[in-house]
């Protein structure tokens, strides 16, 4: 977003000699044979299990290597009780643990999991619960950013990790999971999706007739806003249909909403992504999304989002699913083995069947959702309608001030839950008002007045 500042990319070194800059690519992450059609013999099922059950234990061992004290997030899914496991095996001291909930919204809420997890293997288990005042917190997590950011689940992870902070200087972290093994719905959504592209064209209509004309709820698992996603991007292609379910505006939003500029409104959005699923062409389906996947949101998003959370508390956060060799014998690993049906992380869930309770196990995926959409149609109602209908926000010229109202009053009314949307505007507004109305010094951060948090992680690379 700063003219002159730009991120190395992943797999990459820049080399500075005198004058002179170079980039040089030293790792890529590998498209793997299993997914291409044609594969015949393989290792069984259980032979499978035991070589992801051994690089794994191994991949936790080596990141548990540290001369200060150690901890692990736990958020009571699969990944992250599997990683406790691993850990109170290779270790004679309890594991520390650090698990985050949410107050007043329990569909989000999955502490109790947490604490099964915890009792299980005798953790020295510690709790933070977020209320609807961490907003309180955005100016803050918008200087850590930089740039514009709008996962909001970068609240509880700021809090955790100022919570871990206070016991442990690493933490060893569930993140990757989902990347290597399918965990994601939207994995078993696009193989779906292909039956129900298949089904007759009037009876589609008549779904999304009856979907479209549901009131959507603000709860994690809302079924009218999962329906309506589904059955809006099932018949797009590939990349478009991805792009669907990962983004959060849609065509007619971004026209809506930056009609000022129409150049923008209809910039070609799905460029990016076309280049990826290209790179993936001899993949199966689910090969294609977990190259994709693994590419795009992993590191534009979830590693962005725990690197810049636990460093502005001085954290060193670990991931071991992320492990070079892990990486590389799943990537081997037949794509039936990682979605099996509709049922998501097959063998991994095969592998955490030995060692975690079976409701830890097989619950649905949860993820580290945020209730913003509760908390602006209750608690914050006020405040996300004063920030983004503001003089100010009105003059910048960038959005239409009456789509933006109008995104507003729909969600607020029930009509839609715009939550997540109304979030990234609201990233987007904080964020000009952080760096360009007040024009800080880039470096003079740390004596910003006003400042909830108490350090910062300067984390681009000027040049």
């Amino acid at each position: 977003m700063f003219a002159g500042i730009k991120r190395v990319p992943p797999g990459h070194v820049l080399t500075v000699e005198g004058d002179e800059l170079s980039m040089t690519r030293y790792w890529r992450w590998p498209l793997g044979e299993s997914g291409r059609p044609g594969k015949l013999k393989e290792p069984g099922e259980e032979e499978w299990a035991e070589r992801v059950l051994d690089v794994l234990r191994d991949a936790v061992r080596v990141r548990l290597v540290s001369d200060v004290p150690l901890g692990a997030f736990l958020s009571g899914g699969l990944d992250s009780s599997l990683i406790v496991a691993l850990m109170s095996q290779a270790q004679d001291e309890p594991v520390k643990t650090f698990a985050i909930g949410f107050g007043g919204e329990p569909s989000f809420n999955e502490l109790d999991y947490a604490r099964q997890v915890a009792h299980r293997f005798g953790t020295d288990h510690h709790e933070f619960v977020v209320q609807p005042d961490a907003v309180d917190l955005l100016p803050a997590l918008v200087r850590h950013y930089d740039e514009p950011f709008a996962d909001s689940s970068a609240i509880p992870t700021y809090l955790v990790a100022q919570l871990t902070r206070e016991h442990v200087t690493v933490a060893l972290t569930g993140d990757g999971g989902d990347e290597l093994f399918a965990g994601y719905e939207r994995f078993a959504a696009a193989r779906l999706a292909e039956r129900y592209r298949r089904l007759p064209g009037l009876l589609r209509q008549a779904i999304s007739g009856v979907v479209r004309r549901l009131p959507e709820s603000t709860a994690y698992r809302g079924f009218a806003r999962r329906a309506r996603r589904f059955v809006d991007a099932a018949d797009l292609p590939l990349a478009a249909r991805y792009l669907s379910w990962v983004g959060l505006f849609s065509a007619d939003m971004r026209r809506a909403l930056l009609s000022p500029h129409p150049d923008l409104a209809h910039a070609d959005v799905l460029a990016d992504y076309r280049a990826h699923f290209e790179q993936a062409a001899g993949l199966d389906l689910v090969g294609q999304l977990l190259y994709v996947n693994a590419t795009t949101y992993l590191p534009g998003d979830l590693l962005v989002k725990t690197d810049r959370m636990t460093m502005a508390h001085g954290l060193e956060a670990r991931c071991p699913f992320l492990d070079q060799e892990l990486i590389g014998l799943v990537a081997g690993m037949p794509t039936a083995l990682k979605l099996r049906g509709m049922t998501t992380k097959y063998i991994l869930k095969r592998v955490a069947e030995r060692l975690l309770p079976r409701e830890i196990v097989h619950r649905p995926k949860h993820g580290f959702g945020v209730p913003v959409g509760r908390w602006f149609r209750r608690e914050l109602r006020d405040y996300v309608r004063d920030v983004l209908l503001s003089p100010r926000a009105r003059q910048r010229g960038y959005l239409d001030p009456v789509a933006v109202e109008r995104l507003i009053d729909q969600h607020q009314h029930g009509q839609r839950d715009w939550g997540h949307q109304l979030w990234t505007l609201l990233t987007f507004e904080l964020w000009h008002q952080t760096y360009l109305d007040s024009r800080p010094p880039l470096f003079a951060l740390s004596g910003d007045e006003g400042r909830t948090d108490r350090s910062f992680s300067l984390t681009t690379i000027v040049v």
